[in-house]
């Protein structure tokens, strides 16, 4: 018996849910795992991705800061797995845990529930990333309160071109679309990560303040974003961080290119802060981590190529507040109220290394805010209610697991069911650690079912959870005649997308709306 299963193996069948990175990588990893001439049938594979949007990629297309292209070459090598025969695309699909709870408002994908993805795969790999951002939980800052209060990761997905961000149904007063630009002169960030840096940065290049900046223009970003944010009149931007400059977050790449905008000048961080910090990094053990600190730390001290010195009353400009986390945020009179002033806890070092309020605050007059202190994972739609149960901590919003295995409260492993990348270990790591986190959860997946196949008693899987020994080889029938968008159907939107950006001089012109891409492929 368990020879002859393991010479006439039924093929393991991979659904994904998500097209980032994680995902990608874990069905690049799976699909050579096996030998190619096997096809989808016995002893072989097949991975069928599911993807809410009719494009793939996640971060990489919406997420990557915009002037920096090269980043999206990981593209190609995604364009690559999605070309073997082995492996389906399915855009437009929003897998779901039941049918109970409404989509959002303006959503047109399709939805499919867990317990019917069930009878035809083995496995399934949550690899769905973190599409919210951490709340600031503070007075003044909660959903549609004030104006012009916006998370870095709304603010990096209009800049992308996200629907999410330009769906018609969320148009309203605190839209991004609807900011008065002519009333910002000040905005402020809460981060000291890539991401603030990415942000401060498109603030600033396209700045009515500052001369032209033509870098921007001929990227993916939408006309209609330049266009707006070439309205703000941002004269200063300001980066609020709640720990030392010896904690600072972003990369030397990153501060390099703040540094280096020609039009821009950075007000320098106070000495009596930024030398005790190099002292403390002076000490460190690490040797990696003592090196890209140091140099940080020396650019900093370096200051911008636009002398600060020189140029005090320059416009636009931006520097560093440390030891400050945000306490409230304050409105105007308006109908609609929008921000004015910002209340910042002064902090310290306390002795765990961590930032403690002191009991001391100050206030600031600002504009504009922008939050970026991470971002977090959600569970699936109708968690709630399913025979199916899909696990979400909502403590560290993740799903939970061992070794990439999901498990329940208790533990106890849920046949068939892995997840990775951000999802698993929240939002850490770049994509190269998520490439890598990806490859090993393939690893292991393939691993158990090779080991499963080859015993004396069926693997765990989960087709085997509703009942059904061998898994189904065909798409599932709940999307059988629905609105999905084929891989051929998303590179049609990619064509019309480049020659909309080829008319305009720049790389591509994205479609903002769901709408819009499906009417591409009709």
């Amino acid at each position: 018996m368990s020879a002859s299963r393991a010479a006439h193996a039924p093929p393991l069948r991979l659904a994904v849910v998500g097209s980032g990175p994680s995902g990608f990588y874990a069905a690049s990893r799976v699909l050579q795992s096996f030998d190619r001439s096997k096809g989808t049938g016995d002893d072989g594979v097949e991975v069928h991705m599911f993807e809410r949007l009719p494009t793939p990629f996640g971060l990489v297309r919406y997420g990557v800061a915009p002037d920096h292209p090269e980043v999206k070459n990981v593209e190609n090598k995604f364009t690559e797995v999605a070309s073997d025969p082995r492996f389906r695309f399915f855009g437009n699909v929003c897998v779901t845990a039941s049918n109970d709870e409404p989509p959002p408002p303006g959503s047109l994908s399709v939805d499919i529930t867990i317990p019917q993805l069930a009878p035809y795969y083995t496995h399934i790999l949550f690899a769905y990333g973190a599409s919210e951002s951490r709340p600031l939980g503070i007075p003044g800052s909660g959903p549609k309160e004030l104006r012009n209060v916006f998370s870095a990761l709304k603010f990096v997905e209009w800049y992308n071109g996200h629907p999410d961000a330009h769906n018609p149904a969320n148009d309203d007063e605190f839209s991004l679309n609807r900011v008065d630009g002519s009333k910002i002169r000040r905005a402020a960030l809460i981060g000291a990560g890539n991401v603030a840096l990415d942000v401060a940065r498109v603030l600033l290049r396209q700045s009515a303040s500052a001369p032209v900046d033509e870098s921007l223009a001929k990227t993916d970003v939408p006309s209609p974003v330049l266009d707006a944010l070439r309205t703000w009149k941002v004269e200063e931007v300001n980066l609020y961080v709640r720990r030392d400059a010896a904690h600072l977050a972003f990369t030397n790449k990153e501060l390099r290119e703040m540094l280096n905008l020609p039009h821009v000048a950075f007000r320098p961080v106070p000495e009596d802060q930024l030398d005790p910090a190099i002292q403390q990094v002076s000490t460190l053990t690490e040797a990696g981590q003592k090196r890209a600190m140091t140099r940080l730390l020396g650019q900093l001290k370096k200051g911008s190529k636009l002398s600060y010195a020189q140029n005090e009353a320059h416009i636009p400009r931006w520097g560093l507040h440390l030891l400050r986390s945000p306490a409230a945020l304050h409105g105007t009179d308006d109908p609609v109220p929008a921000l004015r002033s910002v209340d910042w806890n002064v902090t310290e070092i306390g002795a765990d290394n961590r930032a403690v309020i002191k009991g001391e605050q100050v206030s600031s007059d600002e504009d504009l805010l922008i939050s970026s202190v991470g971002y977090r994972s959600v569970p699936l739609r109708g968690e709630k209610d399913t025979t199916m149960q899909v696990p979400f901590d909502k403590t560290r919003y993740v799903i939970p697991n061992i070794r990439n295995r999901v498990v329940d409260d208790e533990g106890k492993v849920q046949p068939g069911m892995f997840v990775s990348g951000w999802l698993a270990t929240g939002p850490v790591g770049v994509i190269v650690s998520t490439m890598f986190d990806a490859f090993g959860v393939a690893d292991e997946l393939v691993k158990e079912w090779r080991a499963g196949v080859q015993g004396t008693e069926p693997p765990p899987t989960l087709c085997a959870q509703v009942g059904i020994r061998e898994a189904l080889r065909e798409a599932p029938e709940a999307l059988r005649g629905q609105r999905t968008v084929s891989y051929d159907q998303w590179l049609a939107i990619d064509r019309a997308e480049r020659d909309r950006g080829q008319a305009l001089g720049k790389s591509r012109e994205k479609f903002l709306t769901v709408a819009e891409m499906l009417r591409v492929i009709e």
